[in-house]
Order: C-alpha cells, then structure tokens, then sequence
C-alpha cells in the first residue's frame, strides 16, 4: 500500500495461477484472479466510503 496525492492510495497486489485451488477456480469463474482481486478491492472501496461517512 502506498500514499498518493490527493486522499488517494495505491495497493499493489501479485498473484499466482499455479496448484489444485486456482485450477478448481478457474473451472468455476473465467478470470478468477482479475475477478477475485475486483471483488477484494471493490469492498475495500466500500468500507472506506461507509468508514468516511460514519467519521
């Protein structure tokens, strides 16, 4: 994670497409990794919005 200008923050994620799991997810989702870390980032967004409202 790293501070930006502006209220913003950049977090940097690296991911692995390798072993059993990311198999077994990709059988189920198309682009499990890109859609895993949407879904993370996603409500990270949310629960800093809903944080910055209830301050």
């Amino acid at each position: 994670m790293e501070d930006l200008s502006g209220g913003r923050v950049r977090i940097l994620t690296q991911e692995s497409q390798l072993g059993r799991p990311a198999a077994e997810l990709a059988e189920q989702r198309p682009n499990p990794m890109l859609n895993g870390h949407q879904d993370w980032l996603t409500g990270l967004a949310r629960a800093a919005t809903e944080r910055k409202r209830s301050s």
